[in-house]
């Protein structure tokens, strides 16, 4: 007979690890289902579920490699196993503002600038002198940290986009831009840079 609950930090094949990379060294599920009437695991920060597992991911987001993904706290009943999960609005987030969506008026700056982390991408043109106006507006509504990104970013001869922010999202579209030897697997490469970069955002926190 099943048990009820197996709740622990576990490896578990065919779960997303960071965006686009998936687990494939790990357990299988099939250990969990066989056992377990569901499961419950951390470790991997993505929420995610498959049949009776789910991976909760982290309660709220901790650097801009996890901007615009939603963060939510399980609520679980013990008795009928029946759980809902509550979307985390309180804590901080990350905030990417695109200047063309400011434009089309496709952003609430009221809403998504006061008490995040926020970063306007100038995605589109502007004059000066509106700039200047529209970092002070942003700065009046009292975000957390408020930065821009603009301009291209030059690697070698490889030419990056403005829609990159982070070093990580730098770094994978280089990845993508770049022919490397066939025994090098793009997505195994970018999943590892995720991890060290978040392993380092990590410590900084402590």
């Amino acid at each position: 007979e099943k048990a009820d609950i197996a709740l622990g930090h576990f490896e578990i094949n065919g779960f997303e690890v960071v965006s686009g990379h998936r687990e494939s060294n790990g357990l299988n599920p099939e250990l969990f289902k066989n056992n377990f009437k569901m499961t419950f695991s951390g470790h991997f920060h993505i929420r995610s579920e498959i049949d009776s597992i789910t991976y909760v991911g982290n309660p709220y987001q901790i650097n801009w490699g996890y901007a615009g993904m939603d963060k939510v706290a399980y609520l679980l009943d013990f008795e009928t196993l029946k759980y809902e999960f509550i979307k985390n609005d309180y804590a901080p987030k990350f905030q990417k503002v695109y200047l063309s969506k400011i434009k089309e008026r496709k952003v609430d700056l009221k809403k998504d600038i006061p008490g995040n982390f926020v970063k306007l991408v100038l995605d589109a043109d502007i004059a000066s002198s509106d700039l200047d106006k529209l970092n002070y507006l942003i700065s009046s509504l009292q975000p957390l940290t408020f930065e821009t990104a603009d301009g291209e970013k030059i690697f070698g001869e490889v030419i990056l986009s403005n829609n990159s922010t982070t070093p990580v999202e730098y770094l994978d579209e280089y990845i993508d831009s770049v022919e490397f030897n066939q025994n090098i697997d793009k997505m195994i490469l970018k999943s590892k840079i995720s991890e060290l970069y978040n392993k380092v955002e990590n410590l900084r926190l402590v």
